[in-house]
């Protein structure tokens, strides 16, 4: 956003369009608008998930704690965060939960005593694997259709669509670079 004048105690924020969005004022179509189809998937495959983890008393984003988990034990929480996804406070919370019921511990590291690691007990390793099935049949049925070629090139595509978010600059920068063009 770029902020014009209107006294100098107060500005207003106006949105900055490149000449491609000027020119195209067309609405967005949904069944076009890549954002939408990605947060339909997302619903369905979470909501989906979760009617099968429920039998197994699990919650999308428990699940996705113990996956990250039993890829590589003892991580911490930040680490998890990055990892699952799940925004910071929600994932303290669901960590605590999982300690309650005994699905992980927290541990102060070996290598550094002010840090504090989550590990899966047993219990959690007995759980993860009484679900690995459920959650593997799961993604089988999301991509049944698609023959095993297909479904190498989505994942390939996926991954790079995954590496173009990743890499992509922060809004504000790119704010920045089109202020600084039109200066």
């Amino acid at each position: 956003m770029l902020y014009s004048e209107e006294t100098p105690s107060r500005r207003k924020i106006v949105p900055v369009r490149t000449r491609a969005e000027k020119q195209d004022q067309s609405p967005l179509n949904p069944e076009d608008f890549l954002p939408a189809h990605f947060h339909r998937i997302t619903s369905l495959l979470n909501k989906r998930l979760l009617e099968r983890l429920r039998i197994h008393g699990m919650t999308v984003q428990r699940w996705r704690v113990l996956m990250a988990l039993i890829v590589r034990d003892g991580r911490t929480i930040s680490d998890l965060v990055d990892f699952t996804l799940i925004t910071q406070p929600v994932l303290s919370r669901v960590v605590d939960q999982m300690e309650r019921d005994d699905l992980v511990m927290r541990q102060t590291s070996r290598r550094d005593s002010r840090v504090v690691e989550v590990h899966l007990t047993p219990h959690g390793r007995k759980l993860y694997a009484e679900i690995a099935p459920v959650a593997a049949r799961h993604a089988q049925l999301t991509v049944k259709s698609l023959t095993s070629a297909q479904q190498k090139e989505l994942f390939a595509l996926l991954r790079i669509v995954t590496r173009n978010l990743t890499e992509a600059p922060s809004i504000a920068a790119e704010e920045n670079a089109i202020a600084a063009r039109i200066k």
